[in-house]
């Protein structure tokens, strides 16, 4: 592992401004004359200030100044803990000489319907950037849902966008759910399922409609899946032809990776051209996408770019950490202030089990000693290849039984491990 020299760093930036001018549900006209409904936030003083958006699905009326102080940062383990509160620390922001937009796309909470919502990040930066209170430096904000708007906000090039901030970037490949980041190995589980379960996008629970031709092969398969049968509240999705839970249902009717979308990928990675700050915490291997995605985007684009890999633990709703780094940045890039932030190593990442900050100049890590392992018996892990024709030359792991849920509680693990790492 790299052990870098620390960053030097500086000191955390100051708060400039006391007071906040806040003007909720304002409703900006896009290219097709759909308005989307958006907060502004912003110092309560004269002059011009950068603007910092965060524009995505989860519902604005969760990240607003009065939520925040009604509940205080929760952690991961709190009832209160609520993932959507992703758009940032608005009194923060402010404070520092920043304004803070937040929005909903079209379709989704307050915003109008119609149209295609394809253009709403790109017309909706340009009108920031002619507002009497912006100086035409806008950069963006947000984890997950806000950070994958950041990414398809950069791709589209506005001419204001200076920089993001896309934190749990969300996948390179493919949508926001796309799938090779969000199944790798083509495992499904249930997250899209649970995300789904708390949107306000306005979509249709009529009578389920017909499906192409296409489509209804692929439905009619997966409705004969004995797999997809035992499991109801999959089944129920199925049933619905998408009118429910269309995440889901696209999945579970078609679940595999397209080669179309991988050469798709390669070509957005070329149409990012603004410095990139992302990373993600240790803890999105379990729905994979923000991990696999942060490390996907940094190793394709070409731009100055940094990356931050923080915890295990979930990050504390709603979304205030690490807004020193942010604001280091923001002022270098939207301000020009010299912070430093470019002249330190380009990963950051914290090392769980040694349970400290380590640097490096790339990732992966140029210094990697890459480790083929083998599966063994007895749920082991070995580094030693087989011997053929010897006693230990199995041709296959140890065999995973699991009987039919519909016949036991007892859910099986499929798990091989290493002997304890020495460091």
């Amino acid at each position: 592992m790299s052990k870098k020299k620390k960053p030097s760093g500086s000191k955390s930036s100051q708060p400039l401004y006391k007071k906040m001018i806040q003007q909720r549900d304002v409703m900006v006209p896009m290219r097709d004359g759909v308005h989307v409904c958006i907060d502004i936030y912003r110092p309560q003083a004269s002059g011009k200030f950068p603007a910092i958006l965060a524009f995505a699905v989860h519902n604005k009326d969760l990240q607003t100044p009065d939520i925040a102080h009604a509940i205080p940062p929760q952690p991961a383990w709190s009832p209160l803990w609520q993932g959507g509160m992703e758009a940032g620390d608005t009194k923060y922001l402010v404070s520092r000489g920043y304004v803070h937009v937040i929005g909903n796309p079209r379709g989704v909470g307050k915003s109008e319907d119609g149209g295609s919502p394809e253009w709403d990040a790109y017309d909706l930066i340009e009108w920031i950037a002619k507002q009497p209170w912006c100086d035409g430096n806008i950069g963006m904000i947000g984890i997950s849902a806000f950070a994958g708007a950041q990414w398809r906000a950069a791709m589209q090039q506005p001419p204001h966008l200076k920089a993001i901030f896309p934190y749990d970037a969300c996948n390179a490949y493919g949508d926001i759910f796309g799938f090779r980041d969000l199944y790798p190995g083509g495992v499904l589980h249930p997250f899209t399922y649970l995300i789904d379960q708390l949107g306000v996008i306005h979509g249709v629970k009529g009578r389920p409609g017909p499906l192409s031709p296409e489509v209804e092969h692929l439905w009619k398969e997966a409705m004969n899946n004995r797999d997809y049968k035992i499991y109801s509240t999959m089944y129920n999705v199925l049933t619905m032809k998408g009118q429910h839970s269309p995440l889901v249902f696209d999945t579970l009717i078609d679940p595999f990776d397209k080669e179309e979308i991988v050469k798709a990928a390669e070509e957005n990675f070329k149409k990012i051209k603004i410095p990139v700050y992302t990373g993600a915490g240790w803890y999105a291997y379990t729905y994979k996408m923000h991990l696999q995605g942060a490390q996907h985007w940094y190793s394709a684009i070409k731009v100055p770019k940094k990356m931050l890999f923080n915890g295990p633990a979930h990050l504390e709703r709603p979304f205030h950490s690490f807004h020193d780094e942010i604001m280091r940045w923001y002022d270098y890039w939207l301000k020009g202030i010299d912070t430093g932030i470019m002249d330190e190593p380009s990963v950051k990442y914290w090392v769980m089990g040694e349970n400290k900050w380590r640097y490096g100049d790339d990732w992966p890590l140029p210094e990697t000693k890459w480790t083929k392992y083998y599966l063994h018996s007895w749920e082991r892990l070995r580094i030693e290849p087989f011997t053929p024709s010897a006693r230990d030359a199995y041709d296959e792991p140890d065999a995973f039984v699991q009987m039919p849920p519909t016949q036991t509680r007892t859910i099986q693990k499929l798990r091989y491990m290493t002997d304890p790492l020495p460091e």
